[in-house]
Formats: structure tokens, C-alpha cells, sequence
């Protein structure tokens, strides 16, 4: 049974609350008033922040770099090899975020830092300069805006050379 009525002391008992209609600001969806805003407007000078593929879940906000066209994110053997390494600190995969800077060309260190949060960085066969970073010695820890840096060796440049495998490691166990 549904009450209709039109009587204005029926409607006076039934609606105590005063009723407001402000013409275009208000819209009702399923009963309920909603006030209608206009969505912010875009700056068209700023660029979107940029969005990157990675392997890993970056949970220890350590971010690897390597260069492998073709690649998604790293060739198989390499991933094996990362995945030793990682091993012999105590990590796992899941533990860095692995990106091939490949697919993503015109990425800097201002990009990767803001977007991974990364304490850590590696970069596997990358030349500094190509992110913008200052140059740094090969295969020596430097810090910039409070991030570590390791530039080394791709896993190519190591394959079959221990003195290279070595000065890798050594610097590596310390970042």
C-alpha cells in the first residue's frame, strides 16, 4: 500500500524539514540528492607520470637495471644468474623490482626514483648518463639524492670472466 496525498496539512505532518531546490546545482539518483561538481581541470603542461612494466614486487625498494632489447625483461639465463645473486644476499626476486630499460628509452633517474621509491639502484651494463645521474666510477657504491648506485657490468661483459665476476661481487654484497 503506498500513501498518496496532496493535501497540504497532510504534507506539512509527513514533511517536517524544509526543502530547498537550487536550480542546476543538485541532481537526484536513486533518491538520494547529489551535489554535481565539474571534474578538475587538466594542466596540459604537465606531463602524466610515467608507468613502468617490472619484474619483481620491489618490496625492499632496490631497483635493477639492464639493457636488453627484445626483451620483456631479462633473458632467462641472466634471470637465473640475478636470481643466485640475489640468493647469496639473503634476497629473493620478489624483493627488487627488475625493469629493461630497453622499453623505456627515454626514462630518468628523476622518473625511476619517484615512481619505485628505490633506496638501491643497479645498473647491469647502463651507462649513468643515459639516466641523467652524474657520472660515477665503474663498479664503485656512490650515493646520489640519497639513493645507492652500483654501475657495473652487463651479464654478457661477465660471462666467463672472473676478475669482472669478482669486482662485481665485492661491491655488490655491500649496496
Amino acid at each position: 500500500m503506498s500513501l498518496k496525498t496532496i493535501h497540504p496539512l497532510a504534507l506539512s505532518r509527513l514533511l517536517s524539514d524544509e526543502l530547498y531546490l537550487i536550480k542546476d546545482e543538485i541532481s537526484v539518483k536513486n533518491n538520494v540528492p547529489q551535489r554535481e561538481t565539474a571534474a578538475p581541470a587538466k594542466d596540459e603542461n604537465k606531463p602524466e607520470p610515467p608507468s613502468f612494466v617490472y619484474l619483481g614486487e620491489n618490496n625492499k625498494y632496490f631497483l635493477i637495471l639492464v639493457d636488453q632489447p627484445g626483451e620483456t625483461h631479462m633473458n632467462k639465463e641472466d634471470q637465473a644468474d640475478l636470481e643466485k645473486i640475489l640468493k647469496a644476499m639473503g634476497m629473493e626476486l620478489r624483493d627488487t623490482a627488475v625493469m629493461n630499460l630497453a622499453a623505456f628509452p627515454d626514462t630518468d633517474f628523476t622518473q625511476l626514483k619517484a615512481f619505485f621509491a628505490c633506496s638501491r639502484l643497479v645498473l647491469f651494463g647502463v651507462d649513468p648518463a643515459r639516466l641523467n645521474l652524474p657520472a660515477v666510477p665503474g663498479n664503485q657504491i656512490s650515493m646520489h639524492q640519497g639513493v645507492k648506485v652500483l654501475a657495473t657490468f652487463s651479464f654478457k661483459e661477465m660471462q666467463g670472466d672472473r676478475n669482472k665476476k669478482a669486482s662485481f661481487w665485492n661491491e655488490m654484497k655491500k649496496i
